[in-house]
């Protein structure tokens, strides 16, 4: 046993739920993914730095920070077209209605300058009538299932299909 000063040290304590809110605030807001809390009615409560720096990159702005509707969001952007706006609308409001304690979807996100892949969870946070929503960008996993999916079903010579891997439109 090493002392200090003439002291021995303490041991360490085991973590108590009041030590758990003093690390959660520095850890959500340090989750390399965009991540949101929403309350019962998809309002923002609680966004992390990922989240704001994904909407000024992508000219969101204020339209998804705190104080924001975004399942409002999503389902404008569906009535606009945005197909996958209307999937990730309806799995956040069966998770924040209480009719599925998670959803995961995978859905693309493009922009003009690059095309994208992102995977959405939301999650019922236990004891809690919020709903955590994160966002993970997964496009380097899509792009190389994509290859080997091509790679499975062509001729690496030639790019044509193998036999069998034919496609014929019905």
């Amino acid at each position: 046993m090493r002392v200090v000063d003439g002291q021995q040290p303490s041991r360490p304590r085991p973590a108590t739920s009041r030590a758990v809110p003093c690390l959660a605030a520095p850890s959500f807001a340090a989750l390399p993914a965009e991540a949101v809390v929403l309350d019962p009615d998809g309002v923002v409560v609680l966004a992390n730095e990922a989240w704001y720096r994904y909407g000024q990159e992508n000219g969101a702005g204020a339209r998804c920070g705190i104080g924001s509707n975004y399942l409002q969001v999503c389902v404008d952007a569906a009535r606009s077209g945005e197909e996958q706006a209307g999937v990730v609308a309806a799995a956040l409001s069966a998770v924040l209605d209480g009719h599925a304690p998670v959803a995961e979807l995978d859905y693309p996100c493009h922009s003009p300058d690059a095309q994208r892949w992102f995977r959405l969870r939301a999650t019922r946070l236990p004891g809690r009538d919020q709903v955590l929503v994160v966002h993970d960008e997964i496009t380097d996993h899509v792009e190389q299932q994509t290859r080997l999916q091509h790679a499975a079903t062509h001729d690496s010579l030639t790019g044509l299909a193998k036999p069998g891997h034919c496609w014929t439109s019905r």
